[in-house]
């Protein structure tokens, strides 16, 4: 995803009202939406889209702006710009304060910030396990936001809509939980395959019982309209993505009772215990199985 400031005007009419001074200020925001990354000077990462020349400007009148209003789309912008003038305290602080106002895009983006090891740079990727739960309570926090919303995004901040149709926001927070799930799933049995003394996840059943009810919450999700003409393709990547996680969630959970039980009763290391490394050979079928699944739906661009 990348991340860019938005025109207010787009949507639903923003409460409580400014007057015409924000109807005139957005207006200079450059609509760059999509999903082409373009690093920026203070190199905020690829993940935030900073192509506006005049941010310095943006920056100050937002903030003259908010002092009139205390619109939740203004301080997402404002972190937005503030990120990409290299003002990453306060970026952050105000996008905390706007995913702490219900604002979902500010929420998703807090997730990928720790999906990416607290930063906003694609290459990055979680090495603790506190990145990728943090990375999972935001996930989860944006996809409640979004079910309990019944005709999402209206009902969002006033923003949200122009959001989702352009970087189809609800999609990518809807399949990208269970998919953290399984990487805690995979990391975890790396480790006890490898014999390693700390263990990234011990509660193996439960990550899988959580990789299978966020894959049920995805399955179950409708197209949008506001994703036109890519509506029918990004549903279908959705469900095949989705229903793959679904199937190998439901597939492993009993191999893995079976695992657990053999590692208990091993008498070596796992990595030499014979049982338990056919167990972990079924598993893996399981893998390619599900992954072969997943590469057959369409590519989101």
């Amino acid at each position: 995803m990348t991340t860019e400031k938005i025109d207010l005007n787009k949507g639903e009419k923003m409460e409580p009202k400014a007057g015409s001074t924000i109807k005139n200020f957005v207006k200079v925001f450059v609509l760059s939406f999509g999903f082409l990354f373009s690093l920026n000077a203070f190199s905020v990462g690829d993940l935030i889209s900073c192509t506006s020349d005049d941010n310095l400007n943006e920056y100050n009148e937002l903030h003259q702006l908010i002092k009139k209003s205390s619109n939740i789309a203004l301080v997402y912008n404002l972190a937005i710009t503030s990120l990409c003038l290299g003002k990453t305290n306060e970026g952050m602080s105000h996008l905390q304060k706007a995913s702490d106002s219900g604002h979902i895009a500010a929420t998703y983006l807090l997730a990928l910030y720790y999906e990416h090891n607290q930063t906003f740079d694609s290459s990055k990727f979680r090495s603790n396990v506190q990145d990728l739960n943090n990375a999972i309570h935001y996930y989860t926090k944006a996809a409640q936001r979004i079910g309990s919303l019944k005709n999402y995004p209206k009902g969002a901040t006033a923003d949200m809509e122009y959001i989702e149709s352009v970087d189809y926001t609800s999609y990518l927070i809807f399949k990208n939980l269970p998919d953290l799930y399984l990487t805690g799933y995979f990391l975890a049995i790396e480790d006890i395959t490898n014999n390693n003394t700390e263990v990234f996840y011990t509660d193996t059943l439960d990550v899988l019982s959580n990789i299978r009810a966020t894959a049920i919450m995805c399955v179950e999700r409708p197209s949008l309209s506001v994703w036109k003409g890519k509506r029918d393709m990004i549903y279908k990547a959705q469900q095949i993505k989705c229903e793959a996680l679904l199937r190998f969630a439901e597939a492993v959970y009993p191999l893995e009772q079976q695992r657990i039980q053999i590692a208990q009763h091993c008498r070596v290391p796992s990595n030499k215990c014979t049982e338990h490394q056919e167990i972990v050979a079924q598993i893996d079928q399981f893998i390619d199985r599900m992954f072969n699944q997943m590469n057959s739906a369409p590519r989101i661009q």
